[in-house]
């Protein structure tokens, strides 16, 4: 089931999702745009611009923050499209809870929020939007400090002025390994047309994600 809220910014609510544009300035939480979506839709930006003498690979950054931690060990789902103005790549750690808007680095205890050093590996963005859907276990390292709460990228790989764009995040666990007063989100089942993420009509249910009454419905 899936455990995060408004993955595909169509809503306004950013609780499970973070942005770190110029940590030594302060944070400002997370950005949702219209039309930067693929055709059209609302989605998520990482504004790079606010951040352009970067030293550090984390100096920019976009966290997915969970209701809850996972330990190491547990295994999740992880769905979300992804692209960037230029050809760019981003690593991914392992943090704890996003830290509140508006805290600074060093002043407001943000950098106490690191883990591990490597989660999902290298993630390549290009122009165009890419699917990145793969089941991903937590590493051990994540218990050191009560375990894996926030998925984050770092964006600042590249040092270079550029935005970074999200849409369709999912991330889905097994429904028994839920806690007692932890919301999880069902899909209805599909009783009209059926399109991909194209937006090509299709016959029958696809792995990953769906467009199904107008509704986005995740398949494992």
């Amino acid at each position: 089931v899936p455990i995060v809220t408004n993955g595909d910014a169509e809503g306004d609510d950013v609780t499970n999702f973070y942005s770190a544009e110029c940590q030594k300035k302060g944070n400002n939480g997370c950005n949702i745009a219209e039309g930067v979506g693929y055709n059209g839709t609302r989605g998520f930006v990482v504004d790079g611009t606010k951040n352009p003498s970067a030293a550090n690979n984390w100096d920019t950054q976009f966290l997915i923050t969970l209701p809850y931690a996972l330990k190491g060990g547990e295994k999740f789902h992880l769905y979300f499209g992804y692209k960037a103005d230029e050809e760019a790549s981003a690593e991914t750690q392992v943090h704890m809870a996003a830290p509140a808007p508006g805290t600074i680095e060093g002043v407001d205890g943000y950098e106490g929020t690191y883990i591990h050093h490597s989660l999902l590996g290298s993630v390549k963005f290009i122009k165009d939007w890419k699917w990145f859907d793969q089941d991903v276990t937590v590493p051990t390292e994540s218990d050191s400090k009560g375990g894996l709460q926030s998925i984050t990228f770092n964006l600042s790989v590249l040092r270079k002025s550029i935005n970074y764009y999200f849409k369709d995040i999912i991330v889905a666990v097994d429904e028994s390994s839920v806690p007692t007063g932890i919301s999880t989100f069902k899909a209805e089942k599909a009783t009209k047309a059926i399109y991909n993420v194209a937006g090509q009509q299709i016959k029958d249910l696809q792995k990953g994600l769906n467009i199904v009454d107008g509704k986005k419905v995740y398949v494992k």
